[in-house]
């Protein structure tokens, strides 16, 4: 799979991969999943997040959003799964997700804000029911992004590891002369307000 400018695959509600690696629009870098081992007896969800940033940073170019897929799931007892978008794929605009959020840096791209309240419930997981969503439609601009190839760096690897030993630790405590500063950004009607 594809994303511009960043994915989050979801297999029966267990984040499996993210990615791309960056990629310069004209040559991007597509991703290879084997999701077997997330996959279960009987009704499955399969669920990509896309995170298109829309501006240039020093990570991304200028770009707009995009996703593509391709693959099948072999069933025991059936014929193949067609996984090619835009096939059986429905997609939402995020509910949850703030667009108009600031840079984190003048070289990177936005934070991401979302207010998991407003998330679809059971998103990714079995029995999620996405019957009221539209189904996806595939963009009018294709030539956007050159000839797609496979990626040319390893994956992340995601596994848990946990520390073999704590060689130290503190506390620090707050000292009597000691001035202490915060500041919270907040994003009203697309421009930065400081508290």
């Amino acid at each position: 799979l594809f994303a511009d400018t960043r994915y989050r695959l979801i297999v029966n509600g267990t984040v499996v991969a993210h990615g791309p690696g960056r990629f310069f629009v004209a040559k991007p870098e597509y991703d290879s999943h084997d999701i077997a081992p997330f996959l279960q007896d009987g009704a499955n969800v399969i669920a990509v997040a896309v995170n298109s940033y829309g501006s240039y940073t020093y990570h991304s170019e200028y770009s707009h959003g995009g996703f593509i897929a391709w693959g099948a799931v072999e069933a025991n007892d059936g014929p193949a799964i067609d996984l090619a978008t835009p096939g059986e794929w429905k997609a939402l605009d995020s509910p949850g997700h703030v667009p108009q959020t600031a840079h984190l840096s003048f070289v990177l791209n936005q934070g991401e804000l979302l207010d998991g309240r407003r998330k679809p419930e059971g998103y990714g997981a079995p029995g999620f029911d996405d019957s009221a969503w539209p189904a996806a439609v595939p963009l009018d601009d294709q030539d956007h992004w050159g000839p797609l190839m496979p990626r040319t760096i390893p994956l992340l690897d995601e596994r848990e590891v946990l520390p073999r030993e704590r060689t130290a630790t503190w506390a620090a405590k707050p000292h009597r002369d000691e001035d202490v500063y915060a500041f919270i950004t907040l994003i009203r009607d697309g421009r930065c307000w400081r508290d």
